[in-house]
């Protein structure tokens, strides 16, 4: 058996176990206390259960041999909550968690805003606050459903939980009735897990590293944004973007190319959103798309310009993986199938697979990503045997989390990702997507520090409204002033940074690349954005990591202008050490 049909028998067999519903290795036990709905108060409600917002009844019943609970908000209702539910603590040694029902229900008229409507939910809970994203075992129930459904759900604890409450019934309904059976929620050890999690991690290092041939092709480049991944972002002769044949080839030309193979760039980064590569239902990868991509990126290969495949969920539709394994599992699917057809259509000296970007900053995955990282790198390298992947420490930077420490996965053919957009105060701006603190902050120079700092403290937006989003006259000069009081608005502090992913690399015998940083143009002087990208790329070159700048023609850009007719950046250019005297007439 070949390699590659060695660790694909693997996956199939690994991938069969999570399709089970974690019944490799869940425990029987059950933590709710009347899950079976045996037990009634005086009152003929379950004991265990609180019973929330009583607009309607709750009542245990029985058929046969099985005990259920029924709550019912009564027909007419103008928008009536109606729900019972649980707290149970977690065990201090449990990693996951199986959550199981039956449920049937009739007569669910919803409200009018698009949550009301009746549910059965689990939600997890630390120092009595709700916390992540919900865990829906039943999905909107309204209208009728008479035969009795098997429910079944899978939760990676995270995020310090220390209990996970259990919901059922209605909010804002205007009538209905949900019968629940059988509920429970059944730990799975952390022993469990880490023999599970050691099925995607060979103990011994295998494959052939990196090559210094094939990672000189990742020495310079730029993300190209709103092309494969947010395209409504952009816009096409005044047309707002979308995932269209048309707007894909108009977007980014043959001119663009020339100018990037002209400007020394030696690869570039694609962002991809697999949602419209990918089948909802399945995970499976669909094909519509992919001519589109397949032409993008011969056209950057034919002109000797590498490129890094990235990963880069954006669209809501694979949010909330860390607690929801089956849509982890969907993305596994998904990237086996994408892998399998670059495999097939790409050249591996050139390509280069990054398995998702950012995931713990951008809310799709956080406390488990490295190991859950190890199955897409099993995934992946079983489709495709050659190419090189790019995996991530799981937010920003290579240090969050407290990855550091961490030893890579002993596939040898990856590279391991660093974004760096430190000090946010100055990359970050007046950007409307950040955080309110960030969104009056104007002029903040490079370097920074008391020297200097007053005039962007004066700048900060305290009227209107920026300044009313951030309480600009505390938070925003609060956060300002910390970036000066944490001595990290200098140069030795990026330095310093990049000393220590140099250490974790040459301790672990890696190759890093720093493939976004960046500066939000609007609201930065020109003159300290060039600064600061100089200050970044000498360090990262420092080290030997490759880079690629966030980004190529847009908020970021180092380029600007209408498709067919961008110009570069020269002053940008020359930050990044690239050798363009003059843009093409």
């Amino acid at each position: 058996m070949t390699f590659g049909k060695l660790f694909l028998a693997s996956l199939i067999a690994l991938a069969l176990c999570f399709t089970l519903g974690d019944r490799c290795g869940a425990q029987a036990t059950n933590l709710l206390s009347n899950g079976d709905f045996t037990q009634a108060d005086a009152g003929g409600e379950p004991t265990g259960w609180d019973h929330r917002t009583k607009n309607g009844g709750v009542t245990l019943q029985k058929e046969g041999d099985l005990a259920f609970v029924r709550i019912v908000v009564p027909a007419n209702a103008a928008g009536a909550d109606n729900f019972i539910q649980e707290i149970i603590k977690l065990p201090d040694d449990a990693r996951k968690l199986t959550l199981t029902a039956k449920c049937r229900f009739q007569g669910v008229l919803p409200g009018d805003k698009k949550y009301q409507h009746g549910f059965i939910q689990g939600r997890f809970m630390k120092a009595g606050a709700e916390i992540g994203s919900y865990i829906d075992m039943a999905g909107t129930i309204t209208g009728d459903h008479a035969d009795w459904e098997d429910l079944a759900k899978s939760a990676v604890i995270g995020d310090g939980a220390d209990s996970i409450l259990l919901r059922a019934g209605f909010y804002g309904v205007k009538g209905g009735q949900i019968d629940v059976a059988l509920a429970s929620i059944s730990p799975v050890s952390a022993a469990v897990v880490a023999a599970e999690l050691a099925k995607y991690r060979p103990p011994k290092p295998y494959g052939d590293a990196v090559s210094d041939a094939r990672f000189a092709h990742l020495a310079k480049g730029a993300s190209i944004t709103i092309w494969f991944c947010q395209p409504y972002n952009g816009q096409l002769n005044g047309v707002k973007g979308s995932f269209t044949p048309e707007y894909i080839r108009g977007i980014i030309t043959d001119q663009d190319v020339a100018m990037i193979k002209s400007a020394g760039l030696t690869n570039v980064r694609i962002p991809i959103d697999p949602t419209p590569f990918m089948d909802a239902a399945t995970g499976k990868l669909d094909p519509k798309l992919l001519p589109e991509l397949d032409a993008a990126i011969a056209r950057f290969v034919k002109a000797g310009i590498a490129v890094q495949v990235d990963a880069h969920p954006h669209l809501p539709g694979l949010r909330g993986m860390a607690a929801t394994p089956e849509l982890a599992d969907k993305f596994v699917t998904w990237w086996g199938e994408f892998a399998s057809h670059l495999s097939q259509t790409t050249d591996p000296e050139y390509v280069f697979l990054e398995l998702q970007n950012e995931p713990g900053g951008q809310g799709y995955y956080g406390a488990n990503w490295w190991a859950y990282q190890d199955r897409l790198i099993m995934a992946v390298r079983a489709a495709a045997p050659k190419h090189t992947m790019i995996a991530s420490g799981g937010g920003y930077m290579l240090w969050d989390r407290d990855t550091l420490p961490y030893t890579p996965h002993t596939d040898r053919n990856i590279i391991y990702a660093v974004h760096y957009y430190e000090p946010s105060q100055f990359t970050h701006q007046g950007a409307p997507w950040m955080k309110p603190m960030y969104q009056p902050l104007r002029n903040v120079p490079w370097p920074c520090d008391e020297s200097n700092l007053q005039p962007a403290v004066d700048s900060i937006i305290r009227k209107g409204w920026s300044g009313r989003l951030a309480g600009a006259d505390t938070a925003a000069e609060q956060f300002l002033r910390s970036m000066v009081t944490q001595g990290l608005g200098v140069p030795k502090k990026t330095h310093e940074n990049f000393d220590q992913v140099g250490d974790w690399a040459k301790k672990n015998g890696v190759r890093v690349i720093v493939n976004e940083f960046g500066v939000y143009n609007k609201y930065a002087a020109a003159a300290c954005r060039y600064r600061w990208l100089s200050d970044v790329r000498q360090a990262v070159e420092s080290h030997g990591f490759g880079w690629t700048v966030w980004e190529y023609c847009t908020d970021f850009g180092i380029a600007s202008g209408e498709p067919g007719a961008r110009k570069l950046d020269l002053n940008a250019a020359a930050a990044l050490g690239l050798k363009v005297a003059a843009n093409p007439q």
